[in-house]
């Protein structure tokens, strides 16, 4: 089914589901997907919690648009597709849990110190444009789930980074991310 609505109050999808708008589609809420396909398109979308529970052979999110996300993304073992989108995480202390594949992807601590924390185990990818920041007044601290237990990061294009705290992590990229010099 098709949905044209631009403010949801959630979205819970148990089969195949598309949203598409010509303006921005909105939920402070949650999106939760068991068992579907779900495609998401609009210029910009707003969401609250994202959370892809794979039940079937396959369970695809499929981003048609740039990503603001207040609140964590749980991905257990479902298919994100994006072509060139953006994920920013835009709330305060966030989290990624399970291993997951962006496009781009974007958290910033310009208002105050923040924290985005990644599954212990996991690796996140980033096809795309990475990008990262603190700055000299606010650091973005990246951290495992589970002290000691390492994260995996796999930036595959360009890198933006600055003023990190980053803690219990590994590159698994052949090129080496060098934060010297920020």
């Amino acid at each position: 089914s098709t949905t044209s609505a631009t403010t949801l109050t959630a979205i819970t999808s148990s089969g195949d589901v598309t949203f598409a708008t010509s303006s921005t589609l909105s939920t402070t809420t949650n999106v939760t997907m068991t068992g579907a396909n779900t495609t998401l398109t609009a210029p910009t979308v707003t969401l609250g919690n994202v959370t892809i529970n794979k039940t079937a052979t396959t369970n695809k999110l499929t981003l048609g648009s740039d990503i603001n996300l207040s609140g964590n993304w749980t991905n257990t073992k479902g298919i994100l597709t994006s072509t060139s989108t953006t994920v920013s995480f835009v709330g305060n202390d966030q989290t990624i849990s399970g291993s997951n594949t962006f496009q781009n992807l974007t958290k910033q601590a310009t208002t105050s110190n923040k924290t985005l924390t990644f599954g212990a185990g996991a690796t996140t990818t980033v096809a795309g444009i990475l990008t990262l920041n603190g700055n000299s007044s606010y650091i973005l601290s990246l951290r495992s789930s589970a002290t000691p237990t390492q994260w995996g990061i796999n930036p595959q294009g360009t890198r933006t980074l600055s003023y990190l705290d980053v803690k219990d992590s590994y590159n698994i990229n052949s090129t080496v991310i060098d934060m010297s010099g920020t």
